[in-house]
């Protein structure tokens, strides 16, 4: 009569793999959200199309030379103000100068009814990124929101 007996189909699925997984990603993606909120630095853009700046306030433009070494220029709309060489012997000592630099800057005579609102700094190729971050970790303990950092001032 020829009736096949019927086989039972295992359909059981190993979800041990897929567990594994999931759970891999979903760590992943909460340590990378941690490490964005951590390592993110909130900066205004202050010069370019969207300028932070009105054009008649104060504004530092700093070139980070050498280690350990800086030139800082105050302008007033169009008019360089000041022009300050700093040289120092550690990077350390060179933020120090450089907030009692603008400490100094912003008592000016010519600084009268101003204050310095922005801030463009252009860093040598041979500065080092943790250098640069203090320096501009300085300006914002002066009070100075609007931070700028040009492309590398090249080989000075």
């Amino acid at each position: 009569m020829g009736l096949k007996a019927k086989r039972e189909l295992n359909s059981d699925l190993n979800l041990t793999p897929f567990i594994d997984l999931l759970s891999t990603l979903v760590c992943f993606l909460l340590i990378s959200a941690v490490w964005i909120q951590v390592a993110s630095m909130d900066l205004k853009q202050s010069h370019g199309t969207d300028s932070g700046a009105p054009k008649e306030t104060a504004a530092l433009d700093v070139v980070l030379g050498e280690p350990g070494s800086a030139t800082v220029i105050l302008k007033k709309g169009s008019k360089t103000l000041n022009r300050t060489q700093l040289k120092e012997a550690s990077n350390k000592e060179l933020v120090t100068a450089l907030q009692k630099t603008v400490v100094g800057l912003k008592n000016l005579p010519a600084m009268k009814n101003s204050n310095i609102e922005s801030v463009l700094v252009a860093p040598h190729a041979k500065v080092i990124h943790g250098d640069m971050v203090s320096v501009l970790d300085g300006f914002r303990l002066n009070g100075i929101m609007n931070i700028g950092v040009k492309p590398s001032a090249g080989e000075k």
